[in-house]
């Protein structure tokens, strides 16, 4: 069951936690006029790797529009502001993330009014998953809270996993370690599937209502047919209204053991139910979401990842061209 719906994300009560999340050094840019605020973005820098090797970029996002002032050029000062506060730096490019058929942005992007041109590199689909029904977990695997003795295997299987990826943040160990600091994020929210005495695959989730909040903006489409239906369930909220959720953030996984991925979610789910309506996720790899949502009925919002590079960089065709075929990992569960 596939839809889509519109959201916004309130960052109550404290508008840069969630821009510290997303990045080191996090800059936010407004537009003022009269003593009012017509609009923000922010920014920040991410070491990465890209082809193994570490590379600094910069994350933009957050941008927020009033409603009074999207027909003027509030959207274009703020670009045209951290573009120039970028350029001025060590990033080799800037990331963004947009709703795929967010037109506003995607003009926004094209190369217009000396704001560099945004390259499209990937789409990724952050899917709700509904938990209508109860899911009987597999007796094949141990499924279980994570403790403690597991660090330093949990470790391990993140950084061989994300290899794969470009653009992941995995560097070394103390990076996970460094994301067990983050508010509301610990060791408790990890889930771990067993076999064997061994750890063959970890789920993390997060209660993010502390710092940021998911609100629906509009319902249009076949949404509104899966709302009706469930409105007995009380799933989803009216629109203004926040979505009570929970993120899952990683899924991973030692070679060939993708099947634990359905029980850790099955788990998750069951786990906290009671006190939250909707699951969220978004991955990369369409396989991987089809084993996460398999079984459950899903809403499924498209979202677009662009870069700009410098106009003299001579790597940036080659590099457009790997980023393109490569999976990329991104944090959705910051956006």
């Amino acid at each position: 069951m596939d839809a889509s719906l519109v959201v916004g994300v309130d960052r109550s009560p404290d508008y840069f936690t969630l821009a510290n999340l997303q990045g080191e050094n996090a800059q936010v840019f407004v537009v003022e006029e009269h003593g009012k605020i017509l609009g923000a973005v922010g920014c920040s820098f991410r070491t990465v790797l890209f082809e193994l090797k570490q590379l600094r970029i910069a994350y933009i996002g957050g941008i927020k529009i009033r409603l009074s002032a999207r027909n003027g050029m509030t959207a274009f000062r703020l670009m045209r502001a951290v573009s120039d506060f970028l350029l001025s730096g060590d990033a080799r490019f800037g990331v963004i993330l947009a709703m795929k058929h967010n037109q506003a942005m995607i003009s926004l992007l094209s190369g217009r009014s000396g704001i560099p041109k945004f390259d499209l590199l990937k789409t990724f689909r952050i899917t709700y998953l509904i938990p209508v029904f109860r899911r009987q977990i597999s007796r094949n695997l141990e499924i279980r809270l994570c403790r403690p003795e597991d660090l330093p295997e949990l470790r391990r299987l993140f950084i061989e996993f994300y290899k794969q990826f470009e653009l992941n943040p995995f560097i070394s160990e103390s990076h996970i370690d460094r994301l067990l600091t983050q508010p509301g994020f610990s060791l408790e929210n990890f889930i771990v599937a067993v076999r064997d005495g061994k750890l063959i695959a970890a789920l993390s989730y997060w209660d993010q209502s502390g710092f940021k909040r998911t609100i629906v903006e509009k319902y249009s489409g076949a949404v509104k047919a899966v709302r009706f239906l469930m409105s007995p369930l009380h799933l989803l909220p009216p629109e203004g209204e926040p979505i009570m959720e929970i993120a899952i953030r990683h899924v991973v996984f030692s070679e060939g053991c993708d099947f634990a991925v359905h029980d850790l979610v099955r788990f998750m789910v069951a786990q906290n139910r009671e006190r939250c309506r909707l699951f969220r996720f978004g991955f990369p790899d369409t396989q991987l979401i089809s084993s996460a949502s398999k079984g459950f009925p899903r809403i499924s919002i498209p979202v677009n990842l662009y870069a700009a590079f410098r106009e003299n960089d001579p790597e940036k065709d080659a590099m457009i061209r790997r980023l393109q075929d490569a999976p990329i990992w991104e944090d959705l569960s910051l956006h």
